[in-house]
């Protein structure tokens, strides 16, 4: 039997996708019995001696599937890849956890995309086209929902893609547009510092 590697490849992603839980922003970060250095404020020698277990990280687990798709130059696992990521943010996304949740689905989201500038990777530009468009309607919902937090981290990472993009000479119009069309909309529910913030934003990018 022929097995369709797209479907296969999706059928996995959202099998780890779904297992993603996002804790409020009020809670640390859960405590697990792997000891990473970059999260330990203040070292004790017990802390070294202790057997580690790595813990099942399921959104780790979809980052990779993504980035293999990468690394094998295929275009189109890594566009579903990217909406799957996107789509699983606003759907684990709530008022009470937009702060975490938002950094947690964007920086891969921006990593895939740094990564898609290696010379190695043939479908540079077009897989940037498809991330622009992704853009507008899922900053959109943000916005319709009032995730305020979620908004300014949301275009925080727009931004730093953006300037990564424009040193690439690649274009960086549709961001400019999505962040105008949101300056408008903030301005028009009362949200001043979120138009203040994206305007910035924009004015950088028309640099």
């Amino acid at each position: 039997m022929v097995v369709n590697s797209i479907s296969f490849f999706l059928e996995k992603l959202q099998r780890y996708l779904a297992q993603v839980e996002v804790s409020p922003d009020s809670e640390d970060n859960m405590k697990t019995a792997y000891l990473d250095l970059a999260e330990c404020y203040k070292l004790l020698e017990d802390d070294l001696s202790r057997s580690e277990k790595l813990p099942f990280e399921p959104l780790s687990e979809a980052f990779a599937l993504i980035v293999n798709g990468l690394n094998r130059n295929s275009l189109d696992n890594t566009k579903i890849g990217i909406n799957e990521l996107l789509k699983f943010y606003l759907r684990k996304i709530q008022k009470a956890n937009q702060e975490k949740c938002t950094h947690l689905f964007l920086i891969r989201i921006n990593c895939v995309f740094v990564y898609s500038l290696l010379p190695s990777f043939p479908f540079t530009d077009m897989l940037w086209q498809y991330i622009c468009k992704c853009i507008q309607p899922v900053g959109f919902y943000l916005l319709e929902k009032q995730l305020t937090e979620a908004c300014l981290i949301f275009s925080d990472y727009i931004a730093i893609m953006g300037k990564i993009a424009a040193r690439e000479g690649l274009p960086t119009d549709k961001l400019q547009h999505y962040l105008r069309m949101t300056e408008t909309k903030a301005l028009e529910i009362g949200l001043d510092q979120l138009a203040g913030h994206v305007k910035n934003h924009r004015h950088n990018l028309e640099l």
